[in-house]
């Protein structure tokens, strides 16, 4: 496996925790930076490690958020369709999100932000609805 490749790989991996909330984006560019300024010292493959390194922790972090909202989209669509109590969507919401682990889950502020977005959504989408 070639330097590079590692970098990236490894720039993903990193990528999931700052989804996580387990790392803020700064420290994780500058982990990989650092580690890439181990396996090199010339200027030119550096400047371009940055930029790649830097799209693959966003690309990642991106990807694995949507694929925790998905998850929990998923389990909170029922609730919302039978027309659950807030706080019981919330709760499952909180359990979808956890089930999984520490590394892939999104912080609880977050979950309550989509929770709330869906529920905008479903009212939106029932006034649209009863006006058709």
């Amino acid at each position: 496996m070639s330097d590079r490749t590692a970098l990236v790989r490894a720039a993903e991996r990193l990528g999931q925790f700052v989804a996580a909330g387990l790392l803020d984006f700064p420290e994780a560019d500058a982990a990989i930076m650092r580690r890439a300024a181990e396996l090199t010292t010339d200027a030119e493959t550096l400047a371009q490690y940055e930029s790649t390194l830097a799209a693959a922790i966003s690309r990642a972090a991106t990807d694995h958020e949507l694929a925790i909202a998905k998850r929990i989209r998923g389990s909170i669509a029922p609730l919302i369709a039978c027309r659950a109590c807030t706080a019981a969507i919330l709760a499952q919401a909180r359990h979808s999100n956890n089930r999984a682990g520490r590394l892939n889950a999104i912080p609880d502020a977050e979950v309550a932000d989509l929770v709330k977005s869906e529920l905008t959504a479903a009212v939106a989408r029932l006034k649209a609805q009863r006006r058709a």
